[in-house]
């Protein structure tokens, strides 16, 4: 295959933003699309070199497995050995026990699996994964796995059906993309499936230059066209990067923009054409050949700077990182990549044997990390002084209880009995993740209680969350269940209604909204339709157990923390500092606070004031004084994380939270 330096300029144009995206620079919210550019670019390569052998009569699927292990395992491998030390003296035992797991799978090629299964790739908390970023490697890998055997299976059955069939595949890719962004957006954006159609747009190209070379001559003496259209593809790739950001349904239809643009690019860019001579100066090469290695390195090197420090990383960091990224890639590059592509050097058999070995060990290790928990003994808990941190269990003070965090839970409808005396219910307590924790807080009212909730879905009646924690459906179907019990429980007289209010109408301190109401049919992921939503489920609420004759209690959102007490914690502990110099992070600003909850307060108080059996509860006054809102009070931490209650803190809200109720009648 005829080298082309504009396709290694091209892998600058992938990786560059990928860099900015991951370092958190607000111009580059849609960095992530590199990621595609990369995919596009891969199936052209590979499928070239697959089809030049077949032609040529000298395929091997062993030789084809052997490149891609020159190829990707000794700079993944040096750069894993490299993260070993730093996570395991940076890390927290949770977070520890996290990055051990994701060397497993990265050891499996499956690191796409795990990161589906454990959160989306927009979260706070992929901020602080060292490892996050591998999974496109898998995507890749597991694709890699696939194709060969499909291309010989069609070669020697129907060899001119190839081409055809590729299509086919594509099309049904892209239309389960299209789909799962709507259906089940996390494993959508993870998984072989809804990414296939990427990498056979390269596929597709390579078919079409093989068979049909006259149509690369004919691109190659056209230069006004090949320049219009290879300017087109640059301009896609832009747009994509510069107006795409976490709320862009991915991947999906809009997804086509940037791969379009990597395949115009791929067809019409010359060394003739102006995107051409761009991308094959020596700067855009440059950075295009240690591509891979910048890839591997600039994830973890973000990721332990923010576990480093308890304020997010300077621009200057971030952009010294973005350097280091480049500058220990050219070195992977150079010592490590290299020589193991020289086959001179180093032998079929070694390569393979280093594989699997490496494979072993770092999947070992993995283990060794997972089993013994993130290694506690690293840090000694006991010499904390603050009571509620890693104490307390879930118990189950109510009648009724059903389990809120059980993933992919579609079957909602059924309550589990708790209580052996078997008492009678006069009140429900329905919300997301947050109903456990002050369903505790109600514990000691003298009533009886049933709770049902589930992370992720807001207790309105018909709605359901898109891109949030659950499948399509899940939520809208607790909602009925809620009601179906309602309806055939006569004697409950009061409802509590509990939830993360700003996480579906406003989104974060820092980032966007990536928790959706979803419309049926419209397929709308915005602020705009989400709080329109809103409205109308919370009126049809409120409708409902206004005609029912029940008290309503609607609780206003406890303050949410800008910081994770556990880092907290571990921070001080890890690091042998002094409690105070936590302190100033212990603390949220009350105007922040108010400022994020603005909205859903305004709103719930504006439609809830039109119903005379609503009332409003808010816990404000008692975590918050006039300028913050704390995270520790009365030497107890109240939080288990940013925004849910630790059980200590929630038992402690029992004589606040009964006096409110008291007041209000209930």
């Amino acid at each position: 295959m005829k080298y082309r330096k504009e396709i290694d300029g091209l892998r600058a144009v992938a990786i560059l933003p990928v860099i900015f995206f991951h370092a958190g620079f607000k111009l580059f919210e849609g960095g992530f699309v590199g990621v595609d550019v990369f995919f596009v670019i891969s199936g052209y390569l590979i499928t070239t070199i697959i089809l030049t052998d077949m032609n040529n009569g000298n395929f091997s699927i062993l030789t084809f497995y052997e490149r891609r292990a020159r190829r990707i395992m000794p700079a993944l491998f040096f750069v894993l050995l490299c993260c070993l030390p730093c996570a395991y003296m940076w890390l927290p035992p949770e977070h520890l026990e996290d990055f051990s797991q994701s060397l497993i799978a990265v050891s499996g090629f499956c690191s796409n699996v795990l990161f589906w299964l454990e959160s989306g790739y927009f979260g706070i908390e992929s901020e602080l994964k060292p490892l996050l970023h591998t999974w496109s490697l898998a995507v890749e890998e597991q694709y890699y796995v696939l194709f060969p055997i499909f291309l010989l299976l069609l070669w020697k059955l129907r060899k001119r059906w190839l081409f055809s069939s590729l299509v086919v595949v594509a099309s049904m890719s892209l239309a389960i993309a299209e789909y799962g962004r709507l259906n089940f957006p996390s494993a959508n954006f993870f998984l072989l499936p809804g990414r296939i159609w990427e990498l056979a747009i390269g596929a597709l190209i390579a078919f079409l230059f093989t068979y049909h070379p006259e149509l690369q001559k004919a691109i190659r003496q056209n230069t006004k066209i090949s320049n219009t259209f290879s300017i087109v593809g640059l301009s896609m790739i832009c747009y994509s990067t510069f107006t795409f950001n976490n709320s862009t349904p991915y991947p999906s239809f809009y997804t086509i923009i940037p791969t379009m643009g990597a395949g115009l690019i791929v067809i019409f860019a010359t060394s003739k054409t102006m995107v051409g001579k761009l991308l094959s100066t020596k700067v855009m090469v440059g950075i295009g050949l240690i591509s891979y290695s910048t890839y591997l390195w600039h994830q973890p090197l973000f990721v332990f700077a923010r576990h480093r420090s308890l304020t997010p990383p300077s621009t200057t960091l971030l952009l010294i990182l973005s350097a280091a990224s480049i500058l220990f890639a050219y070195i992977s590059w150079r010592y490590v990549e290299n020589p193991f592509r020289n086959k001179s050097r180093i032998s079929r058999k070694t390569i393979f044997t280093f594989t699997l070995l490496g494979s072993i060990v770092f999947a070992g290790i993995g283990i060794t990390g997972d089993i013994n928990h993130g290694y506690t003994s690293r840090i000694n808990y006991s010499n904390l002084t603050f009571n509620g941190f890693k104490e307390g269990n879930e118990i189950h003070l109510f009648k009724n209880y059903l389990g809120i965090h059980e993933k992919d839970n579609n079957d909602s409808s059924k309550f589990t009995n708790y209580d052996p005396n078997n008492l009678t219910i006069d009140t429900a307590i329905f919300g997301d993740s947050h109903v456990n924790r002050i369903a505790v807080a109600l514990g000691e009212s003298g009533h009886t209680f049933v709770v049902s909730g589930k992370g992720g879905c807001p207790p309105l009646h018909g709605i359901d969350v898109a891109a949030g924690n659950n499948k399509k459906g899940v939520c809208r179907n607790v909602s009925e269940s809620q009601i179906q019990y309602i309806n055939t429980h006569p004697e409950i007289k009061n409802v509590f209604l509990i939830a993360r209010w700003s996480l579906y109408t406003s989104g974060d301190y820092e980032s966007p909204m990536d928790g959706y109401f979803l419309d049926d049919g419209s397929g709308d992921y915005s602020q705009k339709k989400s709080r329109e939503l809103f409205e109308i489920h919370l009126r049809k609420t409120l409708d409902y157990y206004y005609k029912k004759n029940i008290n309503l209690y609607i609780f206003f959102q406890i303050p949410q923390q800008k910081e994770h007490p556990e880092r907290l914690i571990n921070y001080i502990l890890l690091n042998n500092y002094p409690l105070k110099d936590i302190d100033p992070y212990t603390k949220t600003n009350i105007k922040d606070h108010l400022s994020l909850q603005e909205y859903n307060r305004d709103t719930i108080k504006k439609i809830a004031n039109n119903y005379a059996n609503t009332s409003i509860i808010s816990l404000d006054d008692y975590f918050c004084n006039e300028e913050f809102c704390m995270m520790f009070k009365d030497n107890t931490i109240l939080y288990d994380d940013h925004d849910h209650l630790s059980f200590l803190g929630a038992k402690k809200l029992n004589e606040y939270v009964s006096k409110q109720l008291k007041s209000r009648g209930f």
